[in-house]
């Protein structure tokens, strides 16, 4: 049997599947029938397993070969804690087109999933390891693979989509507080929850959370940093996980970013501000690379009188990398440093990396 033969079969294109299987749900619970794959002698698929491991040498085997289940089923379905048993799955496309998932345009930290399209139909599934190139995926009849995502039978010629599921967590992300030592409570919910299943939620110590567990919406008490973190539980005994979310909470200044203004000459110089919860704090700024910070130019003017604390100006020797650093203090309280890298050019263009 020559590769080509054997890449069909592993794509699903040319299997009859026999038996009905298991009943595969997506997080909103729609309905997909699983079945099995009885195409194929063992020495057929491992024979193909010698040939395909050398071609894909880099390739790392998680798991056996298994009739059961196949790319689709395994990144939708049997990852998320679904039975392998007779889940093997044709087309996967119900777990987006029902809104559990949402694909997107390019690459984000959310992503979970990722499909392979050959001339706009679907040919294969992978969960994303951690990162974009870095997935897992069943190979047809062959085994469970942790590989590149360009390396594997089904990359050549394919368009890749990024999924992620379509819930997020969502409430304040910077919370400033009065004094040292206090404590607060705060509302953190999922957005666009499916009618089924329970959301369980995480907080790291010391915030606990005070009601909601269960739920789509909790609150919490916190009165530090936390992280904040929540997994779908379906109806069927599935478990999605939710990225998580870092919540800054301090009686300190919170710098959040620097941006920017534009304002400023062709050359290689520039106004900055910071983006702080407590902006009449005193703002210390630093720059590398024989960067200078220097007394603003044009001090009365209107953008920078509401809040000329906020503001700095920095000129830079040549075009190049710089890193921009800046911390609050407000009273006694001082705030942890904040740094962002810029790229400069001559022509007095700033890129923020």
């Amino acid at each position: 049997m020559i590769l080509r033969n054997m890449c069909l079969w592993i794509l699903g294109l040319t299997s009859t599947m026999s038996v009905t299987g298991t009943d595969v749900y997506t997080p909103r619970g729609s309905y997909l029938q699983g079945t099995y794959n009885s195409n194929y002698t063992a020495e057929e698929i491992e024979q193909s397993i010698i040939n395909h491991e050398v071609l894909y040498p880099n390739a790392t085997q998680v798991d056996t070969w298994d009739r059961n289940y196949n790319c689709h089923s395994y990144a939708w379905w049997v990852s998320a804690g679904g039975s392998k048993s007779s889940s093997w799955l044709n087309n996967p496309s119900m777990f987006w087109t029902d809104g559990s998932f949402a694909g997107m345009s390019q690459y984000s930290s959310t992503a979970s999933r990722v499909v392979y399209y050959q001339s706009g139909t679907v040919d294969h599934s992978a969960v994303v390891m951690g990162s974009r190139y870095q997935v897992r995926s069943k190979w047809g009849l062959l085994p469970l693979y942790d590989h590149s995502i360009y390396d594997c039978p089904y990359y050549q010629g394919a368009t890749l989509k990024y999924y992620a599921l379509n819930n997020s967590i969502q409430g304040e992300k910077v919370i400033a507080l009065d004094t040292p030592g206090q404590y607060v409570n705060k509302t953190y919910s999922i957005t666009n929850p499916p009618s089924t299943g329970s959301f369980v939620w995480t907080v790291s110590y010391p915030t606990t959370i005070v009601s909601g567990q269960g739920s789509s919406s909790i609150v919490v008490n916190m009165g530090s940093d936390t992280t904040i973190g929540a997994s779908l539980h379906t109806a069927q005994g599935l478990t999605y996980p939710l990225p998580s979310i870092n919540v800054l909470c301090s009686w300190e200044p919170i710098v959040t970013d620097i941006v920017m203004v534009e304002y400023g000459s062709p050359w290689l110089e520039s106004h900055f501000k910071v983006v702080c919860n407590e902006s009449n704090s005193t703002f210390y700024w630093s720059v590398d690379n024989g960067a200078s910070i220097l007394p603003l130019p044009y001090p009365t003017d209107a953008i920078f009188m509401v809040e000329p604390n906020v503001y700095t100006y920095i000129q830079f020797p040549s075009a190049g990398s710089y890193t921009i650093s800046v911390y609050g203090q407000y009273g006694n309280y001082v705030g942890k440093p904040f740094s962002k890298t810029l790229t400069a050019s001559v022509l007095g263009t700033y890129t923020f990396n």
